[in-house]
């Protein structure tokens, strides 16, 4: 076995060791905000913030960390996809303004259509929006493969966005950021709390009789019922981005060991 192969094992050990000990931060985490005790035990929840939060920032350095087998694997798919890229850019550019399903009998018949459509206007047989309109669908005839390349690409560029991935030169500032905002809003409830502490007995008596439910006058059951849902849903999103980052890290791994095992020994 080769050193690269021996320092890529390696590699995948210490994700699998990280990824462990940031499932159990995270299920410890879960636990306690979903108790009785999330808004009362202030410091508690703090070190088990803190906790994940080195545990994930441990996991991200790992993944994301340079290491020379894998820095040249992606170099060369990098030179790869920008030379791919390249040439469909240059495709695009050289293409002829006809696509292939124009064809010169159809370009004829478009003149024709515009030429005849133009004296019909010309004559107050049709209106002049006719005329746009004939222009119009001998234009999108034209340049239909242009056309559908642009909004294939749109299409891509959305999805990516709808997708959320985070890059991951910048996926450890997103994640601090995730985690700053979860301790801001624990705190800003928790003052909340202090200085609006209505209950169901400081409750006047006419508003008791309507039956209200608590978390509608009550700022501590409010938040024990809507905050979970924040927190929870944001360190949902920060595992699954780590879990993203963990594949993409694991399969240049692998790949770079197929590589690695493939050059030839002296």
């Amino acid at each position: 076995m080769s050193l690269e192969t021996v320092t890529l094992t390696e590699e995948l050990q210490k994700i699998d060791e990280a990824h462990k000990s940031l499932k159990e931060s995270a299920k410890a985490l879960r636990k306690f905000v979903l108790s009785q005790d999330f808004l009362q035990k202030y410091v508690k929840f703090e070190q088990l913030l803190s906790n994940f939060q080195d545990k994930v920032i441990t996991l991200v350095e790992i993944v994301t960390s340079p290491l020379a087998a894998i820095e040249q694997f992606q170099k060369a798919l990098t030179q790869g996809r920008t030379q791919q890229q390249a040439q469909t850019q240059e495709q695009t550019l050289l293409s002829p303004p006809f696509s292939e399903t124009f064809t010169i009998e159809r370009a004829l018949v478009s003149v024709v259509a515009i030429v005849a459509c133009g004296i019909a206007v010309e004559q107050r047989l049709l209106p002049p929006t006719a005329l746009l309109f004939v222009v119009g669908v001998s234009l999108a005839l034209a340049f239909a493969s242009q056309l559908k390349a642009l909004a294939e690409s749109f299409i891509e560029k959305e999805e990516e966005k709808e997708e959320g991935e985070i890059a991951p030169e910048k996926l450890e500032d997103w994640i601090n950021e995730s985690i700053a905002k979860i301790r801001s809003e624990y705190m800003s409830a928790r003052f909340l709390i202090k200085v609006q502490s209505q209950t169901m007995e400081t409750l006047p008596m006419q508003y008791r009789d309507l039956g209200l439910d608590e978390a509608m006058f009550n700022r501590e059951q409010y938040f024990k019922e809507t905050l979970p849902h924040e927190f929870l849903s944001r360190i949902g999103r920060i595992m699954v981005a780590c879990d993203r980052s963990i594949w993409t890290r694991k399969q240049l791994i692998v790949t770079a060991m197929v590589q690695t095992s493939q050059i030839p020994r002296t």
